[in-house]
């Protein structure tokens, strides 16, 4: 082997087992190796062997860090592999004219000479990239003498599997690896109660000033209580949020009136009659146990955030562009809250176009949906979170300048909204039918929110009249057939609500209608 590698100008270097960090290169070929491995070998892992052939062949004609094939820079050329073959075949090339052989090893001779110092400048390249993206993520770290580490071991099982193993520290692990990378600290977990040691060495004085400071009911299973500061709960708002108890299974009502025996002995509660009330929920825990909580979802809705209430309370109308395109900015967060966005601020985004002067031109539509944009911000809107035991509602509507549409559940007065959408229209969408632009918003709407519709059935409130009938009108109109067809995977009743009590949907939608006052 000298012989060979004085002739190849190879430095032989010697190497022990689990030491990696002297031949980098094997080692990362080795990962590279056992991972396609894991993409071919049965769940078992026991023919992985009969792949090797096959995948050294693949791999050997890809090119690597040098920025040539292991096979090009071994034999000068590219070896043919079978989708060479099949080119060949498929193209009807012929073979390739022969060539004198002593021109063919000095060509050859000159070739690999030229890979030889390509393939070593992008070798340099390759590995100081590789260690800056490495470098990035990793951590110096030193063990001591007897310290107890994990070691990461092929199992028994099969090499190709590895899990950490351990805690190693004595003379019997003295041949682990020396990479930092396949070892962890070990970090001993206390087992038992602990016990406190004798305080007899302490003066009396010392033992006393102890005692105080540790009173003998600090450390118990029961919670405690201070008595030397309190704190007050300021509500948002003056109206009670009250909601609808859950019902609990019939086998659990003895586990939650023990619960709650056990609370109210504790003294963790007491008796209340307040007007605000969140129900209980019994959530089992992973020892078989059920853990109580209450369900404040309804008290923690979404609202806007006061400080961003208060900037948009304190804001004056825009002069230029740039002015008009910051309130937007500043509003734009809170448009999930607000009903028909994109049509009641259409007056402020016209002004925004390429083609509008610098200057606005601030006329009675932009004031007003500049003023109601204002206000409704600095309300409170409540979103509730969707509850998919109970029916939606889906109300839909299309005004000349937009599509709006509001996600809802509940009944009669009860019912609230759960999620709000809107978008302006696109110009060749103005050009529709009123037909057309309702049937739009339905189909815009249901793909919109079809996370929460997709596999029970929903009601669709539309104020089109007309839409009540939107089986018998799929072939009057070519536009419509297409949206009716694409709405076939739900199941869905349409309904008319009139623009009087579709307030969300209609009303706000068609309040800046272009050419309105």
């Amino acid at each position: 082997m000298k012989q060979v590698y004085s002739l190849l100008g190879i430095k032989g270097i010697r190497t022990t087992p689990y030491h990696p960090q002297t031949d980098g290169m094997v080692e990362r070929f080795n990962q590279t190796l056992k991972a396609m491995l894991r993409k071919f070998v049965s769940d078992t892992g026991a023919d992985w062997d009969q792949w090797l052939p096959y995948l050294l062949f693949a791999y050997r004609e890809v090119p690597q860090a040098t920025g040539y094939s292991p096979f090009e820079l071994l034999y000068g050329r590219q070896v043919r592999g079978p989708l060479d073959v099949l080119r060949e075949a498929w193209m009807g090339e012929g073979p390739a004219t022969p060539t004198n052989i002593v021109s063919y090893v000095l060509k050859m001779r000159d070739k690999l000479e030229e890979l030889s110092s390509l393939a070593h400048n992008n070798k340099e390249q390759a590995q100081s990239s590789q260690k800056s993206w490495y470098d990035r993520t990793a951590r110096s770290r030193t063990f001591n003498t007897g310290q107890k580490v994990l070691l990461l071991l092929p199992t028994s099982e099969s090499s190709l599997l590895a899990k950490w193993q351990g805690p190693a520290g004595d003379m019997m692990w003295a041949r682990a690896v020396a990479e930092e990378e396949l070892r962890e600290q070990y970090f001993p977990t206390a087992g038992g109660g602990a016990t406190c040691p004798p305080i007899d060495h302490l003066s009396s004085h010392h033992q006393a000033e102890l005692q105080r400071i540790i009173p003998e009911g600090l450390f118990r299973e029961e919670p405690g209580r201070t008595s030397v500061i309190s704190h007050d709960i300021q509500l948002t708002s003056p109206g009670r949020i009250r909601q609808t108890s859950f019902r609990v299974p019939a086998r659990l009502i003895p586990a939650l009136k023990d619960e709650v025996q056990s609370m109210l002995e504790m003294g963790v509660i007491v008796p209340s009659r307040s007007q605000w009330c969140s129900p209980v929920v019994l959530v089992p825990k992973k020892d078989g146990g059920l853990r109580f909580c209450v369900d404040f979802s309804k008290l923690n809705a979404i609202k806007p955030q006061v400080s961003k209430v208060d900037a948009v309370r304190s804001c004056l109308p825009p002069s230029m562009k740039k002015g008009v395109r910051s309130f937007l900015g500043l509003v734009g967060w809170y448009c999930r809250f607000l009903p028909d966005f994109a049509t009641r601020a259409a007056p402020l985004t016209n002004l925004t176009r390429k083609s509008s002067p610098n200057k606005v031109v601030w006329t009675e539509d932009c004031d007003k949906a500049f003023q109601d944009l204002k206000e409704s911000l600095c309300r409170s809107p409540v979103l509730q979170s969707p509850d998919f035991d109970l029916p939606f509602t889906v109300q839909t509507n299309a005004s000349g300048v937009g599509l709006g549409a509001v996600l809802l559940q509940g009944e009669g007065e009860d019912r609230r909204p759960v999620l709000y959408i809107s978008r302006k229209l696109f110009p060749r969408e103005t050009r529709y039918s009123t037909v057309e632009k309702d049937c739009l918003a339905i189909k815009w709407a249901v793909d919109t929110l079809k996370y929460y519709l997709m596999g029970k059935e929903f009601v669709l409130e539309t104020a089109h009249r007309a839409l009540q009938w939107l089986n018998r009108m799929r072939d009057s109109n070519a536009r419509v057939t297409r949206w009716y067809l694409s709405l076939q995977p739900y199941k869905f009743s349409v309904e008319y609500k009139p623009g009087k009590h579709n307030v969300t949907a209609d009303f706000l939608s068609r309040l800046y209608e272009e050419g309105q006052a």
